[in-house]
Order: C-alpha cells, then sequence, then structure tokens
C-alpha cells in the first residue's frame, strides 16, 4: 500500500496490476513506480547489473552511448569542465568516451564504484540510471548538491507511453527497471528543484541546467 507519490509528495496515487506486480501513478506528476514491497534485495539487483555487457568491447553500447554524448552532452562541453558520469555501472563506457573525447571525467556508482563524489560538477551525466532509484527525491537532491551553478545534468531514461499503455509496455519488464517518468514528470522536477529544462526529445533524453 503506498500513500504518496515518492517524487511530488502528492497524495493522490492510484494502483495498477501488471502480470502480479503492483504499481502505483501520480496524477499529478504522470510518476510511475513499483510497489516497494516487490523490489529485488539489493543481492538480486546487483547480480542482474553483472549480467550485462555494457563494456568497450561491447561496439553497439558504445555506439549506442556515443549517440547521447554526440547529441545530448556534447552541445555543452566546454574545457576545463569538471565532470562526472554518476551511475555508471560495472563498465564506465561513457566517462571512457568523454576521456576520449578530450574531457577528464570521473565515476560514481552505489554498487560498483561507490565512493561518493565530492564537491561540484559543471556536467554531470545520468545514463540508464533514473528508472532504476527507489527515492527520487533522495537522487536529485543528491545531483543537484553536487552540481555547480550553471551547470548541466544531462539524463537518459525511456519515458512511459501513458499509464492507459504502461501494461503491454515493455520497458517495465526488467525487474530491475522500477520508476518510470514522462515529459510532464520532467516539467514537474523543473518546478521542484533549482533546475531548469533546457533540452528533450519527449522519448529517452533531457537536460536541465541549475539555475
Amino acid at each position: 500500500m503506498c500513500s504518496a507519490c515518492p517524487l511530488c509528495n502528492s497524495p493522490g496515487v492510484s494502483g495498477n496490476l501488471v502480470k502480479q506486480l503492483t504499481y502505483y501513478w501520480c496524477e499529478s506528476c504522470d510518476y510511475i513506480f513499483l510497489d516497494p514491497g516487490q523490489r529485488l534485495t539489493p543481492e538480486r539487483e546487483k547480480a542482474r547489473y553483472e549480467e550485462h555487457n555494457n563494456s568497450m568491447e561491447e561496439p553497439g553500447y558504445v555506439k549506442f552511448l556515443q549517440a547521447f554524448l554526440d547529441g545530448t552532452v556534447a552541445p555543452y562541453l566546454r574545457p576545463g569542465m569538471r565532470i562526472l558520469d554518476y551511475g555508471c555501472g560495472p563498465g564506465p563506457v561513457l566517462a571512457e568516451l568523454i576521456r576520449r573525447a578530450g574531457f577528464a571525467a570521473e565515476v560514481y556508482d552505489p554498487f560498483f564504484s561507490p565512493t561518493p563524489p565530492t564537491g561540484t560538477y559543471d556536467l554531470i551525466t545520468c545514463t540508464e540510471v533514473l528508472e532504476h532509484a527507489y527515492d527520487p527525491g533522495a537522487l536529485w537532491t543528491n545531483l543537484i548538491k553536487h552540481l555547480a551553478a550553471g551547470g548541466y545534468i544531462c539524463v537518459m531514461t525511456r519515458f512511459h507511453p501513458g499509464i492507459g499503455d504502461f501494461p503491454g509496455w515493455w520497458y517495465h519488464r526488467d525487474a530491475t527497471h522500477v520508476v518510470f517518468y514522462s515529459q510532464k514528470t520532467l516539467e514537474v522536477i523543473e518546478r521542484l528543484y533549482p533546475l531548469r529544462l533546457v533540452q528533450t526529445d519527449s522519448f529517452d533524453k533531457a537536460v536541465f541546467q541549475r539555475v
């Protein structure tokens, strides 16, 4: 049972059953999230990530992240920037691609690179992370804590197709995908936090700037 939205704290959440899993939907911010009691244990979650073949030796994955770097991140890169790849996973491919482009990049991941970041960064990438983060308030608060004034957060997560089409949507079939955003959700985040939404493709990519 869930009484409030973990993102915007609205009490208006309703349950939805998908193949024996209960998801909640917030009408106020369009955020969808799995019932907390049905999440994987941390051990099982980490084991699932370790099954992914996400490395520099996987051409398809490298191409996928290179496209994100070129189209979403590169327009905001400037010489001397301090950059953090937040949620880098077991193979920090995006950070390596950023380094090959001539920029320094640090990494953080709660499972695979758990040393907490220090200070602030001019640009933070957060790719395929939002859908795994159980506590969106803690996630966004931590991102903003480490983002310099005027800095950018470049995110990628597949936006959900609406509550009506959600049950048949493929993206929630990965057991580690537990929360889902939409364009409306991004706009609510813009109002809740000191962020301005400066770019979105309304599909799976967005850029925020700290104001």
